[in-house]
């Protein structure tokens, strides 16, 4: 199925429960922007959020309903609502008491619920932006309890940031850590945190998340939307923190690379100790190992001392499915798919190795145990 096929499909799919969600949630917009019928369809499920904190400091978001198999949650950025000892969403007018349901501090990502939503969007309704395409952004601007419209384009995709300007983090390790973002020109200014980022089609590209600056040339970030729905998915067998990518100190994360000017800018470290991760420390776990992303696959760029791998083996595929002509955010995406079959399997996710070949992830966590 082509893509242009797909988001026909997705817009198709994403009115209909949109048109549903609008029936309960309503949408207190103020246009300014002419958007696309199918975006003006996806604006009818976002709401804002505002946030109390026991040192009485108040934050303004943005979110929008997305249905998983739990029910309805409300997706905007973990950082909205990080301190909150109460959270409120704005629908149609009328705030609605909400909790935090699950969050994943990564990507900055939370999932909130409130009583009386129901509908939102599915997996049909998410895509991956492209560069050039039209883009537009909805949200309440300024924290003034109205949502705003702004329109652009898909500037980059497949970049990164630091990941402590995604989250409230502490550890040293984590000015090392980067995240997979895309960049857009329509709005993300403060209170539009969460929103929804959506193309002509109606498909949402993009949780809009912080401005690159103060300048009149700032750039805003946005996350990959289909981590939502892995979070959703994760939380749906616990809730709370959620983390999709190994434990602990340990997992998956993107750093930026060593040897940029041969391999690329970035490096996916598998079980490396991000709590000493830093341009003078780098700890792999025993079994760990770090790749970059190269035309043919992800080229392996070093090893532990135990890692079944070898330092220039290329790796092509996550259990069948392909990593070559990927983005950051959909090799993670991969990985995290990879991860759950390795939970689930016995011999763990296999990785397919460009001229021949295979390794195992293990069962718990991103470590290759086997080749």
């Amino acid at each position: 199925m082509t893509k242009a096929v797909k988001r026909i499909i997705a817009a198709a799919l994403a009115a209909v429960l949109l048109a549903f969600v609008a029936a309960v949630c309503g949408c207190s917009c103020t246009p300014g922007v002419n958007f696309p019928e199918a975006a003006e369809e996806a604006e009818k499920c976002t709401v804002t959020v505002r946030s109390s904190s026991a040192d009485g400091e108040d934050l303004a978001g943005t979110g929008f309903a997305v249905l998983g198999d739990g029910g309805t949650y409300i997706v905007t950025n973990y950082h909205v609502v990080a301190e909150a000892t109460e959270i409120y969403v704005g629908v149609g007018g009328t705030e609605r008491a909400a909790e935090v349901t699950a969050y994943y501090e990564y990507h900055d990502i939370a999932l909130l619920e409130a009583e009386g939503l129901s509908g939102g969007l599915t997996e049909s309704a998410f895509a991956s932006p492209e560069v050039g395409e039209a883009a537009y952004s909805v949200g309440n601007e300024r924290g003034k309890g109205k949502l705003v419209r702004s329109s652009g384009e898909v500037l980059e995709v497949g970049g990164a940031v630091k990941a402590e300007k995604l989250g409230e983090y502490a550890d040293v390790g984590y000015e090392y850590k980067f995240v997979p973002v895309s960049t857009y020109s329509c709005s993300v200014v403060a209170g539009m945190s969460g929103c929804p980022i959506v193309d002509g089609d109606g498909s949402v590209v993009g949780i809009g998340t912080y401005r690159s600056g103060d300048s009149p040339d700032a750039v805003y970030y946005g996350s990959d939307p289909r981590f939502a729905l892995a979070v959703a998915e994760a939380a749906e067998s616990g809730g709370g923190e959620v983390v999709l990518f190994g434990d602990g100190q340990y997992g998956l994360f993107l750093s930026e690379g060593a040897a940029t000017a041969l391999y690329g800018k970035y490096d996916f470290v598998f079980l490396g100790n991000y709590r000493s991760w830093s341009s003078s420390t780098r700890r792999l776990h025993p079994l760990g190992f770090t790749a970059r992303l190269q035309e043919n696959g992800l080229y392996v760029a070093s090893v532990g001392e135990s890692c079944p791998l070898s330092v220039g083996d290329v790796i092509t595929a996550v259990d069948g499915i392909s990593v070559v002509g990927k983005t950051y955010s959909e090799l993670m995406l991969t990985f995290y798919d990879g991860y759950e079959l390795a939970e689930n399997g016995a011999n763990g996710a296999a990785l397919t190795l460009a001229g021949g070949g295979e390794a195992f992830l293990s069962g718990g966590g991103y470590a290759v145990v086997a080749r």
